[in-house]
């Protein structure tokens, strides 16, 4: 027989147990599940651009890198899964992953003008995002660094 003191106890432990599988999914899936993102980088005239970087970043106020891709010759990237390391819960009670991607490329800017976006995307196994991008010719910035007399500076 046990004593109402140690049924007391198990019982919280039990109930503490059962609430912490309940809010299992604020925890990143493993490397086989979870949501995608994936779209295509391309020009103003709708060819694929080739060598745009794409960067997610986790967290909210300080940011971290999470994963990076590299656009091929037909524009595409893809992350899958996508674990960003940030999440929030949504309207529904569910979970998004909250994702800051950031879009680099030598030569092209975003239509848009920017270079960063904040996006969620649910953090189930059906969670899907497509995101394309669509660029054109950033412009150039030259400069000479001159000292307080406007004299150039070596280097």
């Amino acid at each position: 027989m046990i004593s109402t003191r140690t049924a007391c106890a198990l019982l919280l432990a039990l109930t503490g147990c059962r609430a912490a599988s309940r809010h299992a999914s604020t925890t990143p899936l493993s490397a086989d599940d979870g949501p995608i993102l994936e779209g295509v980088v391309s020009d103003a005239n709708g060819k694929p651009v080739e060598n745009a970087t794409i960067t997610l970043y986790g967290g909210f106020a300080t940011r971290w890198k999470v994963a990076e891709a590299t656009t091929g010759p037909d524009g595409r990237y893809r992350f899958a899964p996508v674990q960003a390391g940030s999440m929030t819960q949504d309207e529904r009670g569910g979970w998004d992953y909250y994702v800051g991607i950031q879009l680099e490329h030598p030569e092209l800017v975003s239509t848009d003008r920017c270079n960063w976006w904040d996006v969620q995307i649910p953090a189930d196994k059906t969670g899907y995002l497509r995101r394309d991008f669509h660029m054109i010719p950033g412009g150039t910035l030259q400069a000479r660094l001159l000292d307080h007399t406007g004299a150039p500076m070596p280097g």
